[in-house]
Parts: structure tokens; sequence; C-alpha cells
């Protein structure tokens, strides 16, 4: 975990369906996972966590973090992945991206989503990054397996 060069997926999941994807994505490009989760974990019933995740984005609640296994600074490239929820990334990942000190680092944004798009989600990652010297390398939804084939192959052009 000392390369400099390395790759890390960093993802929160509420359903399964991230976890997945980023399980397939650090599989495919060889880097380290981990998943991302409030110090306070969100409620397992679907309509109590919407409601959390509701009020966070309303009222731009930021979610302490709980700790990560491992120092970001010996990463170059960090893939951050979600689900997108009412057309933009939870508020656990605009903690994370202002919490982390990400500097001179590349990032992949990778998303699940069945209903919205990349674009909005993506603009909210930049806009919460745009005071950081984060590098932002593109994004692609990930909810097949063609999906995260196709969003790799496009960050390689």
């Amino acid at each position: 975990m000392s390369n400099v060069n390395k790759s890390l997926v960093v993802y929160y999941s509420a359903s399964g369906n991230t976890k997945t994807a980023a399980s397939k994505i650090g599989q495919i490009i060889q880097a380290d996972v981990v998943a991302i989760q409030p110090a306070t974990p969100y409620p397992e019933a679907y309509a109590d966590l919407a409601a959390v995740g509701k009020k966070e984005i309303d009222d731009q609640i930021l979610p302490n973090l709980a700790p990560l296994p491992f120092n970001l600074k010996a990463y170059q490239t960090i893939y951050v992945g979600f689900p997108i929820w009412w057309d933009q990334p939870p508020m656990l990942v605009a903690r994370f991206l202002q919490e982390k000190d990400l500097v001179d680092q590349q990032l992949v944004v990778f998303a699940t989503s069945y209903s919205s798009t990349i674009e909005q989600s993506l603009q909210m990652v930049k806009t919460w990054t745009e005071n950081s010297e984060i590098k932002i390398l593109g994004g692609f939804l990930a909810n097949s397996n063609q999906e995260i084939m196709t969003g790799l192959a496009a960050l390689k052009k």
C-alpha cells in the first residue's frame, strides 16, 4: 500500500449495488477496495434511510465518517462510487471529499442508478472539490458489467 501509483476504490453502498460495482472495478484495475460509512450508521429500513438521506441533502448536512483503514496519500488515483440520491451523490460523499484532503490526486467517479445519469452527480463532485487540487478524470454509471467496461475504457482515451 505504499506504491503512490496505486489505485483505490472507495464507495458507499446502501442496497449492495454500488458495492458490487466497486468490487468489479477493483478486480479489473487491481485496486484496493474500501467502503466509506457514516460514523453513526444509517437506518437499514429503506424508508428510514431515504428520509435521512433526503434530510441531509435538503439541509446540506455532512455526516461524520467512520475511520478508514487506508492512508489515502498512498494512492494516486481514487475511484469514488455511490448510489445517486435525488440526482446527486449522498452527502456522505461530500464529507469524504472535503475531509480527506486529496491533494494532487486523481479522482474517478462512478455511480449506480437506474433513473439518473452521471452528469448531475459528476457536476456536484466538481463543485465539492473546486477549491482543491484534485484532478477529476471523469465519471460513469456502473449498473452493469458493460457500463463498467465502457466507463473504464473511456478513461483511457
